[in-house]
């Protein structure tokens, strides 16, 4: 009801913004962003709604937010188990934006590089649609940058494939499973129950195990400090699958996956 009634409201106070040329685009998370800057780039700017690493299954949208969306032409976005709040905003505001949905499953997808090319590529068709003009240039941009992550997947391997992995790595939240399928890495063990609580029984499978660190995605956590002291491993918080704290643009993607690389490979390996 919020948002209905505050789309009302902007319908009036920004009918002066009706009549853009360019297609404006409005993205929700920083790596989702750097892969619509590719595609976007020489052609226009999208926007970044969420700036930090929110909650957002109790996200109450600012008022300069709502004001970035209802002027865009087109929301990106994961899917609503990731943002709780685009259904509401698509009720509220109809058919006047484009929604861009990349994915239906709950994984981070784009942590396979694979797959960040498929969402570039899809990216790319539906701006195109939205935008004929620059369809052709919105495709060029993807098979560039599709270029430019086949060959820095390509380094990633060989860094990865080179580590002699001796240890196992945790995380409080099932996150990086694209990312260890893809790089043939042993599989991170999720602390994270199903109902979102930490699970004892993994905290206590892991206290005699060879553990190199913990990926703390949610923050600090008493258990996983207990976790820490049990077997000596490295909590690292600063790893945010979502890119939040890295410097926004099309280069977060790749810095993003360097950071991956460079902790796995010190996380699973002997210091």
């Amino acid at each position: 009801m919020f948002f209905r009634l505050l789309f009302i409201w902007s319908c009036v106070v920004l009918a002066s913004f009706s009549a853009h040329a360019q297609t404006k685009v409005v993205v929700t998370y920083p790596v989702l962003h750097s892969l619509t800057s590719m595609v976007m780039e020489g052609i226009g700017q999208p926007q970044l709604l969420l700036t930090r690493a929110h909650d957002t299954h109790h996200l109450q949208l600012r008022p300069s937010q709502m004001q970035m969306v209802l002027q865009a032409d087109a929301i990106i976005y994961l899917n609503p188990l990731f943002e709780t709040f685009v259904p509401e905003l698509q009720e509220a505001t109809g058919d006047k934006i484009n929604y861009i949905r990349l994915s239906d499953t709950t994984g981070y997808e784009w942590l396979n590089p694979d797959r960040a090319v498929v969402m570039l590529y899809y990216i790319a068709k539906r701006l195109g649609s939205l935008d004929q003009k620059h369809a052709a240039a919105y495709r060029a941009n993807a098979q560039r940058y599709q270029l430019a992550i086949d060959q820095s997947a390509g380094v990633w391997q060989k860094i990865l494939k080179e580590a002699e992995v001796t240890r196992m790595a945790a995380s409080d939240h099932n996150a990086f499973a694209a990312f260890t399928d893809y790089f043939g890495l042993p599989a991170v063990v999720a602390l994270e129950e199903p109902n979102g609580n930490i699970s004892m029984k993994n905290i206590k499978g892991l206290e005699n195990k060879k553990l190199g660190c913990i990926f703390a995605t949610h923050g600090d956590s008493p258990i996983i400090h207990r976790l820490i002291q049990a077997t000596g491993a490295r909590e690292l918080t600063s790893l945010n699958p979502l890119g939040a704290g890295l410097t926004v643009g099309t280069a977060l993607y790749f810095n993003l996956m360097d950071k991956l690389v460079k902790e796995f490979r010190s996380c699973l390996t002997e210091p």
